[in-house]
Formats: structure tokens, sequence, C-alpha cells
């Protein structure tokens, strides 16, 4: 990965995640995942899209969370709960 300035970086990360077209705000998760524990700040930011519509979104953060360490315990049981679905 390229290096650079994470403290500039989240916070336009962070506005991509809310952004409330889908692809934008997948491409700022897939972001965060690249990022993992580094990103950590950006997981109240994720924990509510694991509800989101949007399958690839809810699957995203997902993965997102889960390289983020002990800080995605939080979205455990909301993780645990989207297995059980079809979707």
């Amino acid at each position: 990965m390229a290096g650079g300035d994470l403290e500039l970086a989240l916070p336009i990360i962070r506005e991509g995640i809310r952004h409330k077209s889908v692809y934008p705000s997948w491409s700022a998760i897939r972001c965060a995942e690249r990022l993992g524990r580094r990103a950590k700040a950006l997981a109240p930011e994720l924990f509510p899209l694991l509800k989101s519509d949007d399958r690839e979104i809810r699957l995203a953060a997902a993965r997102a969370l889960a390289t983020m360490g002990d800080v995605a315990r939080p979205g455990v049981a909301v993780m645990a709960e989207l297995l059980k679905t079809d979707d």
C-alpha cells in the first residue's frame, strides 16, 4: 500500500462512507477495509451499515470491521444475526 498521511485520508474516507449513493459509499468502505486497524476510528461509521438495505454495503461493512480487531466487537452480534438471514 502506498504511504500517505492517514490523518488527512480518514476524514475523506468518512465522508465517502456517509455518501447517499451506493458506489461511493462502497468504495470508501473498501478503503477502510484495506487500512484495517489503522482505520479503527471509522468503526462507528460502519456499525450502522451492518443494517443497510443494500446487501453489498452490509457485506463490505462487515469485511471492513473484521480487519479492525477489537474495535469491531460491538458489531459481532449484528454480524451473527446477518448469518441467519437468506440475504
